[in-house]
């Protein structure tokens, strides 16, 4: 069942006599517009300029209330169609979710149970589906996904590092005791960090997390401005808008990092621990 436009339109026509030329219903029906229709992002059912113009032409005075209780049942009817076209896609989710599960508890963290391959390759299935759905599960957000990929991630040496960071889309360059971390940002710019790890994994991680949790979004657009006083350089520098908007996808970027490499395990770290607590065991026998 395809959400057909024009009987929209009809539908609006029908319920609602035509009245002109008033400004202020035009806003109104723009809100209800972006507050139930906005986020949508398939193709068959996203209003384009002329059909948004052609509805506001068509809508008489009423109340707000009026308007976004019809707005609301509209919604709600899209809803329905949207669940139904993406019936495999929320199954996919849901049976993906369930390996996760299975995985941390009975599955005793063996790979062979999950859907993908590998841990990486099954929350990156995850991820994939949740972003082609357009209306997101209420039993599945993307920050729980976040929580199971740090869970379920194990970190034995810096070449998983570098799968880990790869498989949230940034580029590594090895200079022996050091990485340059890449990744264009969705303004375009290439972004660009370094950290020393002198060949530690605990080493490496902590300079990453550091370097996110210190991260000047400030300092990083004032940076950019400098950059557009150079002639060579003003036509290839985002606008002041679009620097803010920037710097803020780059700090959700960093924060995604740092959350699943703070919160995932480091078996450099474990065994350091249990040599510890060998250690005082030993100490205690004395």
């Amino acid at each position: 069942m395809r959400f057909d436009k024009e009987r929209f339109f009809e539908d609006l026509q029908e319920k609602i006599p035509e009245v002109y030329g008033n400004d202020k219903v035009q806003e109104l029906i723009k809100l209800v517009i972006d507050k139930h229709y906005k986020k949508v992002e398939n193709d068959e059912i996203v209003y384009d300029d002329d059909l948004l113009l052609e509805l506001y032409d068509m809508v008489p005075e009423m109340s707000f209330n009026e308007i976004d209780e019809y707005g609301m049942c509209l919604s709600n009817e899209m809803q329905m169609m949207i669940d139904g076209s993406y019936q495999h896609e929320y199954m996919m989710l849901g049976r993906l979710q369930q390996d996760c599960e299975y995985y941390l508890g009975y599955g005793q963290r063996s790979e062979r149970n999950l859907w993908a391959d590998t841990v990486q390759d099954h929350i990156h299935a995850m991820k994939r589906y949740y972003n082609q759905v357009p209306i997101k599960p209420e039993w599945l957000s993307y920050k729980d996904i976040l929580r199971y990929e740090a869970k379920m991630t194990t970190l034995k040496s810096l070449d998983d590092l570098r799968d880990l960071l790869e498989a949230h889309d940034w580029k590594i360059y090895d200079g022996g005791t050091s990485w340059e971390i890449e990744q264009y940002s969705p303004a375009g710019e290439d972004f660009v960090f370094c950290i020393q790890h002198d060949k530690s994994l605990e080493k490496a991680v902590e300079q990453i997390c550091e370097y996110a949790m210190n991260f000047d979004q400030e300092e990083h657009i004032a940076m950019w401005l400098e950059a557009r006083t150079v002639d060579d350089n003003r036509m290839n520098v985002p606008s002041p808008s679009e620097l803010v908007e920037d710097a803020k996808e780059i700090q959700g970027m960093l924060d995604e990092l740092d959350y699943v490499l703070d919160n995932c395990t480091l078996m450099e770290k474990k065994q350091e621990t249990d040599i510890e607590l060998e250690e005082e065991m030993e100490d205690i026998e004395k």
